[in-house]
């Protein structure tokens, strides 16, 4: 559904922005295909960021900035209607 990288100093205590909000990015993907919900989320932070982590001893200062990229997935759903005699279609 969408993946974003946020940059972190101090161990990653600290990232740039502080949060990262998934609802508008998920909210326009599962509207974009005419969906109702999402189901079987996940949030998952992926390896990557080879630029910054290239350093070895660098990494090891807490000012060293490092990245933490985001992967959010999930089905986008949407509901079949009922037939007109009340079973399934």
């Amino acid at each position: 559904l969408d993946e974003e990288t946020l940059v972190g100093l101090a161990y990653s205590a600290f990232t740039i922005p502080s949060t990262c909000d998934i609802s508008n990015p998920v909210n326009s993907q599962v509207s974009a295909v005419g969906g109702e919900a999402v189901i079987n989320l996940t949030v998952t932070v992926k390896g990557g960021c080879v630029a910054l982590n290239a350093f070895p001893i660098l990494n090891a200062l807490p000012v060293w900035p490092g990245c933490i990229p985001v992967a959010v997935s999930g089905d986008i759903v949407k509901r079949h209607p009922l037939s007109r005699n009340g079973g399934s279609p």
